[in-house]
């Protein structure tokens, strides 16, 4: 019977992770500032995946099985060009939540907290697009 204890045992508190992937100067390190500097209770391990290349298919890649979609620097982009961008992303990614960022400047619950995998595996979200604000700070 001792040996069957394990199984009433409450399971020990998960952490969820978050992966942070992009090219040389898209923002990563400033997501995770952001994050370190804003955690209020947010509890989250954070994995930084750097791509060196600027190469299409990784890039796709890395879309497919994204669920949030930060497109950072959107002061530097008009909007015309930003909307093309997110319909690719978007066929690319149809899943994926996708939200308009500057610096970084990303409400943290709604990117760290999705709860996309479970004990039974992975659990789509839905494709509404997080809120933005045309006027970029």
């Amino acid at each position: 019977m001792r040996a069957l204890a394990f199984l009433e045992s409450p399971a020990p508190p998960r952490l969820p992770v978050t992966i942070v992937t992009g090219f040389l100067g898209s923002g990563k390190t400033t997501l995770v500032n952001h994050i370190l500097a804003n955690q209020q209770g947010l509890r989250t391990a954070v994995i930084v995946n750097d791509l060196s290349d600027v190469d299409g298919e990784a890039a796709r890649d890395q879309l497919i099985y994204g669920h949030v979609i930060l497109l950072n620097k959107c002061d530097l982009v008009g909007t015309e060009r930003l909307c093309a961008l997110e319909e690719a992303i978007g066929n690319v990614a149809a899943r994926a939540r996708i939200t308009r960022t500057t610096r970084c400047n990303v409400p943290l619950a709604p990117i760290l907290r999705l709860g996309c995998f479970n004990r039974n595996g992975f659990s789509p979200i839905t494709r509404p697009m997080l809120p933005h604000s045309p006027t970029l700070a």
